[in-house]
């Protein structure tokens, strides 16, 4: 009777033992650490699962594993046979290449320390495969939603933005002006902004003076960069510029002072980075040299050479932003000529898309500034005469 009752003992405890057993699962199977993802775009993916042991079982281990992955037809694309490996953690794919847009079934199997077989399923599904906007798996897809036309300006709040003109100052003259961050409303209104201004029409304004008047080959005889702040703050001066910065000579020197230059700006909440003929080469007036600035410099308290804070609330994003494109336009002194085109203002984000420009070249001008445009000419013309040119 005792023995009999042992082998039954025995039998439960063994029993309970396969119960265990049956009780281990493979769980958490992922494709580039992603359950079932979708639009994958890896050539060669990696896999992973877990093996889950039964409550209170202990050593559970993983001996070995065996992964299979078919295409939607049910065709065996990756076969790894029998691996003798505990690895289960970014298993690299190495299959027949893998097609765009396809969903991927896969099953994993795995032996444990008891040479017990665990199975598992899971799917993933790959994208286009190809970055490539020209890439086969784009075929017959159209564009949704608008165009490069279609893109919106709504100036008055752009406080992030790329500008650029070509500016060119005609003989006998010596300097000309591009104006920006006209007519802020906020600026006309002493209810919103903290300085209670008031200001008039045209009596708020960002205004970049390009100066050759020192230009007379000899080797102090720079360019100036005049950068002007009005209106936006109870000590600024329309008269006396906000900061001057001397031009490199490489840039503009005698030889070519009155040839077109192109002025290109990158402004971030106010504060503005200049390059000129497409080279950084400026620094403030007064300063030691005009050295190129440091790779990336131009926004924030380190500041680039190049680059100037015209935000009266203060440098950076954690402010509010003044000195938004708002009105544009130009400016001359009496008895100065110039002459501006190509002014361009795009989104400072890749791909860089314009949101402003004008055909000049057109037989009639329909535009901003029809005073300034003889059609087919190409160019705005500005001339001074006996009281100066202020236009926005």
């Amino acid at each position: 009777m005792i023995s009999i009752r042992i082998a039954a003992l025995s039998l439960a405890l063994m029993a309970g033992s396969q119960a265990s057993y049956a009780a281990a699962v493979i769980q958490n199977l992922m494709v580039e650490y992603r359950k079932t993802p979708l639009g994958i775009d890896v050539a060669a993916p990696r896999f992973s699962w877990q093996m889950a042991a039964a409550a209170g079982e202990r050593g559970s281990r993983q001996t070995a594993y065996h992964l299979i992955v078919k295409d939607a037809r049910g065709n065996v694309v990756w076969d790894t046979g029998r691996v003798e490996s505990a690895s289960s953690l970014g298993i690299r794919y190495e299959g027949r290449p893998l097609e765009p847009a396809t969903r991927y079934p896969w099953t994993v199997t795995v032996w444990d320390q008891s040479g017990t077989r665990l199975s598992a399923a899971s799917w993933f599904e790959t994208g286009l495969m190809d970055p490539s906007p020209s890439a086969p798996a784009w075929a017959g897809a159209k564009w949704i939603g608008g165009g490069g036309e279609d893109l919106v300006l709504y100036a008055p709040y752009l406080a992030i933005f790329d500008l650029s003109y070509a500016i060119t100052i005609a003989p006998g003259s010596t300097r000309a002006s591009f104006v920006y961050g006209a007519n802020d409303s906020r600026l006309m209104d002493p209810n919103k902004n903290l300085f209670q201004l008031q200001n008039a029409k045209d009596q708020s304004y960002i205004k970049l003076e390009l100066d050759i008047s020192a230009v007379d080959g000899a080797t102090s005889g720079k360019a100036k960069l005049h950068v002007y702040r009005a209106g936006y703050k109870d000590t600024d001066s329309a008269a006396t510029p906000f900061r001057t910065f001397e031009i490199a000579q490489e840039i503009i020197n005698a030889s070519n002072k009155h040839a077109e230059h192109l002025v290109e700006i990158r402004s971030a909440f106010g504060q503005i980075t200049i390059t000129i003929d497409g080279k950084s080469l400026l620094a403030p007036a007064g300063s030691a040299s005009t050295q190129a600035p440091p790779a990336g410099g131009g926004f924030g308290r380190m500041a680039a050479p190049n680059s100037v804070n015209l935000n009266p609330m203060g440098a950076g994003g954690n402010y509010l932003p003044f000195g938004l494109l708002c009105d544009i336009g130009f400016s001359v002194e009496p008895g100065q000529n110039a002459s501006f085109r190509a002014v361009t203002v795009r989104n400072s984000r890749a791909p860089n898309n314009v949101l402003f420009a004008e055909d000049l070249a057109a037989p009639a001008y329909r535009g901003l500034f029809p005073g300034l445009v003889q059609p087919g000419s190409g160019r705005y013309s500005l001339a001074g005469g006996a009281k100066g040119l202020f236009i926005v």
